[in-house]
């Protein structure tokens, strides 16, 4: 009897985790390593921000659409998205599922992407997760604006951290990160400042806008990320390019 009150116990606990399985839209990115980023909304069961790596195939009988997809890559089309079969986001979270059916985009497919086809998905890595509190307050106005830096093999990216709301969803091509070595300086004369690429295995890690004044605005190309404040080390990258950003699904 107490087996089965304990089992019961355990599969409510699980059921009030689970989330009711929806559509989840990607974006992906990344031509070394594919990248599949959510996109997030303030409101169940859309609420996570989850970036993670995977692989991608045809499905038997399909159109080809992998073949479609780097063919587009190929001309310098840099925007595609996912669009799941109805699947239950935490059990990605959590790794109980790996491996589902998607169809693959050129563009958004909320904004008149075209359909290339059905693709199946393996998730082989969880760079980034979190539930959103549509509760939090702004506070990145005030102090930084902060990213998730990773990526692997001179291919590197960094996707906005969502802290507070509102806020927005952003993904950038970035630089090889590096560290700045301080200069030392003689009674007269200054060594010049010694750059040291911050190794693949120390990402993913963040990094931050630093803002004095006015609101957390998104980065653009040209602009540098930091350490964040107080961390000591003087960690650098700059951005090359933005390859995604949304803020009206962020905005309630």
């Amino acid at each position: 009897m107490k087996k089965l009150v304990l089992i019961s116990i355990m599969l409510m606990s699980w059921i009030a985790r689970a989330d009711q399985p929806a559509t989840h839209g990607m974006v992906i990115f990344g031509d070394k390593v594919t990248y599949a980023s959510h996109l997030p909304m303030f409101h169940a069961p859309h609420d996570y921000q989850l970036i993670m790596q995977i692989n991608m195939k045809d499905m038997p009988r399909s159109t080809g659409a992998i073949e479609k997809y780097e063919a587009l890559k190929a001309e310098g089309k840099t925007l595609f998205t996912l669009v799941p079969k109805p699947m239950d986001l935490t059990q990605v979270i959590s790794g109980t599922t790996t491996l589902f059916m998607a169809s693959l985009f050129d563009g958004h497919f909320e904004k008149g992407g075209k359909d290339l086809g059905p693709v199946l998905v393996s998730i082989t890595k969880i760079n980034y997760s979190k539930k959103l509190d549509p509760q939090q307050a702004q506070t990145e106005s005030a102090k930084q604006v902060n990213h998730i830096v990773f990526g692997s093999d001179g291919e590197y990216f960094a996707a906005h951290l969502i802290e507070s709301n509102p806020s927005f969803d952003s993904i950038l091509k970035v630089a090889h990160p590096y560290f700045l070595k301080e200069m030392h300086c003689r009674t007269r004369a200054c060594s010049a400042p010694m750059v040291l690429p911050l190794p693949d295995s120390d990402l993913p890690t963040q990094f931050s806008k630093w803002v004095f004044n006015g609101p957390a605005v998104p980065l653009k190309k040209g602009e540098f990320l930091n350490s964040p404040m107080g961390l000591g080390s003087n960690k650098i990258t700059e951005v090359l390019e933005v390859i995604y950003f949304e803020d009206a699904d962020l905005t309630h």
